[in-house]
């Protein structure tokens, strides 16, 4: 099969930690080990032996003012995706596009089969709601999300054009197991993600507070990564760190530094919030044999068995007796769930069969 990835011009694809940089790399280098012709089209990529790649627009520079870099980085979205839509040509099997609104808006100037992954979550307030639909008038392509839960949010907006979902996957060869863990500390725990609101690293810290004040010694790695868009954030939680010396705050470290910290943890505490699509950070840590503590009625209900691989939470005092009860968890299950659940084989699978089902319903 011929397949063009069309993804987003602003950030570097990456075989290992990361968000849809990664899911992306890691989809289409599975694809081409498996015999398929596949190409990307992005302007921030290292290069690989047998995936083909190609730029139209140079990345954003940023701005100080937040408000600015997001008008250039639609913009300069629009201009890469008008530009790789013209530039292919009929002898593709499938386009797969990866920039929600603009791959959406300008689908119809191909008619070739296309798919679009919806990665980010649903849009609840009006104004973007309403600049959805703009975009989608003139579409002509069939959608996805990342998780079941996500796909409940859009189909208010995408009706019978969003055919299901495709569960985000991880390389988990890329991350060693550790089976039992050592430590100084009663617990050893660790935070993994953006260091942005809706990440709720603030309910982590009140979270291990509470936990420290019951008298247990605790150590908590917080592996963020920021950007300029949540400054106020961050210098909230760098004030919050610096309060305590049982964190320990590590910010855009290199992801080879990452394995070795989350892998000897006791677990993660991950209070994703209930907008959240599918993160990748605690499938990844999970890989390693770390359970993952998390809230339920989330997407983390689609990942986390309770006591099986992890814990589901209501509150902060069910969070502190779950990080207690996390070293029950058997970490070879643990790993073992998101291998056959959530690894780039079952995410190949899944988005060839979407594949097949797009080209069907186009003929």
């Amino acid at each position: 099969m011929k397949i063009i990835h069309i993804c987003s011009p602003e950030v570097r694809l990456s075989r290992s930690f990361g968000g849809t940089e990664s899911l992306v790399y890691n989809l289409a280098q599975k694809q081409a080990d498996e015999g398929h012709n596949v190409s990307i089209i992005t302007s921030r990529y290292s290069p690989d032996n047998n995936l083909k790649h190609y730029a139209f627009v140079n990345p954003t520079k940023t701005s100080s003012s937040w408000p600015l870099t997001w008008m250039t980085y639609r913009l300069n979205g629009f201009k890469h995706v008008l530009k790789s839509f013209c530039w292919i040509d009929k002898k593709i099997d499938i386009i797969h596009n990866h920039l929600s609104e603009e791959g959406i808006g300008l689908s119809f100037l191909r008619k070739i089969p296309c798919l679009n992954t919806l990665h980010g979550a649903a849009h609840q307030d009006l104004v973007k709601s309403s600049i959805i639909r703009l975009y989608s008038l003139t579409r002509d392509t069939k959608l996805v999300t990342v998780s079941y839960r996500s796909y409940l949010q859009h189909k208010q907006f995408y009706g019978k054009d969003l055919i299901g979902f495709v569960h985000s996957g991880v390389r988990t060869d890329y991350f060693t197991y550790f089976n039992k863990v050592k430590s100084i500390f009663d617990y050893n725990l660790c935070f993994l993600g953006r260091i942005s609101p809706d990440k709720n690293l603030d309910y982590v810290i009140s979270v291990c507070d509470k936990l420290k004040n019951n008298g247990n010694d605790i150590n908590l790695n917080i592996i963020g990564k920021y950007d300029s868009a949540n400054y106020n954030y961050y210098k909230r939680i760098l004030e919050l760190s610096q309060e305590r010396k049982y964190i320990n705050l590590y910010v855009n470290i290199k992801r080879d530094k990452i394995k070795p910290i989350v892998g000897k943890s006791d677990c993660l505490i991950f209070p994703t919030s209930k907008t959240e699509p599918l993160a990748l950070a605690p499938l990844e840590v999970m890989s390693t044999g770390t359970p993952v503590i998390s809230f339920k009625n989330t997407v983390a209900e689609e990942y986390v068995i309770n006591g099986e691989n992890g814990f589901l939470c209501s509150n902060l005092d069910e969070m502190v007796d779950s990080i207690i009860k996390s070293k029950s968890i058997d970490r070879k299950k643990c790993r073992e769930l998101i291998v056959k659940n959530f690894s780039v084989d079952t995410m190949y699978r899944g988005y060839m069969e979407k594949y097949e089902k797009v080209i069907e319903l186009a003929q």
